[in-house]
């Protein structure tokens, strides 16, 4: 049984850990606290693989995301901890229906959730994350967070690279930000043409990002995650 666990903050903000080669297959183990997962599953066997696709793909997109998106939390990847209860409001057991659901939804389950990935120091990066997820699932990625205790080098091209190394597509990421508690950790002449300074608490909820890592003074968040936030919220007036 691969390990998945979830550690609550004092203000009941959720963040997964994942710890297993097979992501997906850990993340099935998640169901809300006042459901078992074997209730949960038996539930989504109720409903007919056949007959669920011959609901239009808007309204089945629609379920993925109420299913498998936990909106202001983030899902850690990391390998060394120990599972605990899970408090996340998912219920991955729908990619369990048929292959169907599991290809159309999986997507939804890896881009729309925020992941908080040790990044830095960058050399570490493959050895870390490839051993427990794969490209083809890391390349589904689209929110990523991550923070820095100490001194770090923003060279936008050599983060690329490394995540490349792991299956991330950076050019595909609608959210990159990383956060730290000094201006010491970081040289605002290596950021300032890619990356803005963002302290607001509401402006970084709008992000997506939880109040629990709000209480990090210094968010340094991608230009390109910006003009993207700007052009859904013109496409939402």
């Amino acid at each position: 049984m691969h390990n998945t666990a979830c550690h609550l903050t004092g203000n009941m903000q959720a963040t997964t850990y994942i710890s297993s080669p097979t992501t997906v297959e850990s993340l099935t183990q998640l169901a809300r606290p006042h459901m078992p997962l074997r209730a949960c599953a038996s539930a989504v066997q109720l409903v007919t693989p056949s007959l669920f696709m011959n609901l239009p793909v808007e309204l089945r997109l629609i379920i993925y995301k109420e299913l498998l998106s936990a909106p202001n939390r983030f899902v850690r990847l990391t390998y060394d901890l120990q599972p605990v209860a899970s408090n996340l409001h998912l219920y991955p057991a729908i990619l369990r229906a048929c292959r169907a659901i599991y290809n159309e939804a999986l997507p939804v389950l890896y881009g729309s959730n925020t992941f908080c990935m040790h990044t830095f120091p960058l050399r570490q990066i493959r050895k870390r994350h490839k051993a427990y997820i794969r490209p083809s699932k890391a390349a589904l990625i689209r929110r990523i967070i991550t923070f820095a205790t100490s001194y770090i080098i923003l060279d936008p091209e050599r983060i690329k690279l490394y995540y490349r190394n792991i299956g991330i597509q950076w050019d595909q990421l609608s959210l990159w930000a990383v956060a730290m508690r000094s201006r010491k950790y970081y040289s605002r002449k290596t950021c300032e043409d890619w990356l803005v300074t963002v302290r607001d608490t509401v402006e970084l909820e709008q992000f997506g990002i939880c109040a629990t890592c709000n209480a990090w003074p210094i968010w340094l968040i991608r230009k390109d995650s910006v003009r993207q936030r700007s052009k859904q919220d013109i496409s939402k007036a």
